[in-house]
């Protein structure tokens, strides 16, 4: 928690200079504690979903096989319907499930992270 309340200040001076020197940014200009973390939390989730090297690099995000990603598609099919009751190929969609995919990896991994918290109290 220390590590995460100092970069919370380190984010939010950022973000005061970046104010103060009248740059654009989006987003608040200050975060709690609690924002602070689900901001680290949806990062990280979309790192891990779109995976950027340094994430590869940890060997926790999974390569997702074309066989897993076909199984997926037709085991779901209802999720890739149009308006009018025809679907979208697996062509249209294949990036959509892998990264859908990735994110059940990851909800995954964070259960299985917090199991072991759990476990070690």
């Amino acid at each position: 928690m220390e590590g995460l309340e100092a970069r919370r200040q380190n984010h939010n001076e950022k973000l005061k200079m970046m104010e103060q020197e009248e740059k654009l940014f989006y987003g608040p200009r200050y975060f709690s504690a609690p924002a602070y973390l689900q901001y680290e939390l949806t990062r990280l989730k979309l790192d891990f979903v779109q995976p950027s090297e340094a994430v590869r690099s940890t060997g926790l995000c999974p390569d997702v096989t074309e066989q897993e990603k076909k199984e997926f598609y037709e085991k779901n099919m209802d999720l890739f319907g149009r308006y009018f009751g025809d679907l979208f190929t697996y062509e249209e969609v294949e990036q959509i499930i892998e990264k859908r995919l990735r994110e059940d990896a990851y909800d995954k991994l964070i259960e299985d992270v917090l199991r072991e918290f759990e476990d070690g109290e």
